[in-house]
């Protein structure tokens, strides 16, 4: 009699004419194993602090010198946080966070810099601005390399204390282990308990744009690399 073996990863199967005469479990190889867990699971992208920069710009009118306007644009590179992308299914990516350390906030003024630390944004006592609970929208079916894609983003930004659902709209390119791009919203200072700057020589727009452009690269699996006692939050620093 003659016999025929279907042998697939987990199980194997003997049977003849259609009839089933009895079956084994065959385990699995590691690597495969590991290969379909990792399709299932998002990649984290660490984006890089000094690579990447978030920015605001505020229109500015200077009383004094015939109401000229001036848009102020301040920055600082000092951006962390962390991207979910599933590479597989991209609609399932996310971002898990993104901090801010405003204290490192500069401009093309010192004076004015001055006076967001101290006044404004209390920096001192707020040093970070978190962006957290996001979701990306709109992102393609799938990636392909190098190729920019539009997303919008929704998401909870803390700036001073106070928490706001923002929505910014963004582009970014995945090119091997590196992701690159820039998302930008509008918010007003007035929402965040932000008092608008007032002086007898200048008015100030209450409506900020706010930018943050991130490189960030793709962590190690897990798999790879076992994580270790002492290794630091993924929120990075303190509040």
């Amino acid at each position: 009699m003659r016999y025929s073996t279907w042998v697939a990863c987990g199980v194997g199967v003997w049977f003849h004419v259609g009839t089933l005469i009895g079956s084994i479990v065959v385990p699995c190889a590691a690597g495969a194993q590991a290969d379909g867990a990792s399709a299932r699971q998002p990649a984290t992208f660490r984006i890089i602090p000094g690579a990447s920069q978030a920015s605001y710009a505020v229109n500015e009118v200077f009383i004094d010198e015939n109401n000229r306007l001036f848009t102020a644009v301040g920055a600082t590179p000092a951006v962390s946080g962390e991207i979910l992308v599933h590479l597989t299914r991209p609609a399932l990516s996310g971002i898990r966070e993104i901090v801010v350390d405003l204290r490192q906030l500069t401009s093309d003024s010192e004076r004015r810099d001055r006076a967001l630390r101290e006044r404004f944004l209390e920096s001192r006592r707020y040093p970070y601005s978190r962006l957290a609970a996001a979701a990306l929208i709109g992102l393609p079916s799938a990636f392909t390399p190098g190729q920019p894609f539009p997303f919008r983003l929704e998401g909870d930004l803390e700036v001073r204390g106070a928490t706001r659902r923002t929505h910014w709209r963004g582009e970014a390119a995945l090119a091997r282990d590196t992701l690159r791009g820039r998302a930008t919203t509008q918010v007003a200072m007035t929402d965040f308990g932000i008092e608008v700057p007032r002086f007898l020589w200048l008015r100030v727009a209450d409506s900020v744009k706010v930018e943050i452009q991130f490189v960030a690269t793709k962590l190690a699996s897990p798999q790879s690399v076992p994580p270790t006692r002492d290794q630091p939050s993924a929120r990075g620093g303190s509040r």
